[in-house]
């Protein structure tokens, strides 16, 4: 901790035998998981960097207001602040596939940048006009969730 700042590594064991050579699962069971539980009263800056990994990031009940993920060739589920007022979403994906779920009480904008990509918009809900995907009510939403996303090959879902 340096003041208002906590640095948290977590790191699969890279002591021994399979872990050495390959940190993948090796049958059911044999997972790696890890849950971490954040204040759901304090403002947060957050950025989770990760690598070949299966995420499941649910910061519904959170008070973020920015949220940066670093991802490899991973597979990354995200349900974003509900009641947070202003959120600031950034992703930087490689060969990824990521879904994003928007609560319903959210207005949303979204900006995707990106090369093999597939990007699956909920446009009844976020309308594309030109290169962005926005709520109609974004200005005026008391919570609001900008989303910018720049990745490799892979897909970007959001609903």
């Amino acid at each position: 901790q340096n003041g208002d700042r906590l640095d948290l590594t977590l790191k699969v064991p890279s002591d021994g035998f399979p872990f050495v050579f390959a940190p993948i699962v090796w049958g059911k069971g044999d997972r790696i998981r890890w849950d971490v539980q954040l204040n759901q009263q304090v403002p947060i800056f957050l950025e989770v960097n990760s690598g070949a990994s299966d995420a499941q990031l649910d910061f519904q009940e959170t008070q973020i207001k920015e949220l940066v993920i670093k991802t490899g060739a991973s597979s990354t589920s995200i349900v974003t602040p509900a009641q947070a007022g202003f959120t600031r979403l950034k992703i930087e994906a490689g060969a990824a596939s990521v879904k994003i779920r928007v609560p319903e009480n959210v207005a949303a904008s979204l900006k995707v940048d990106g090369g093999l990509l597939g990007v699956d918009v909920d446009q009844d809900r976020f309308p594309k006009t030109g290169k962005l995907y926005q709520s109609p009510d974004y200005d005026t939403a008391p919570n609001k969730l900008e989303i910018k996303v720049d990745a490799g090959a892979g897909s970007i879902s959001v609903s």
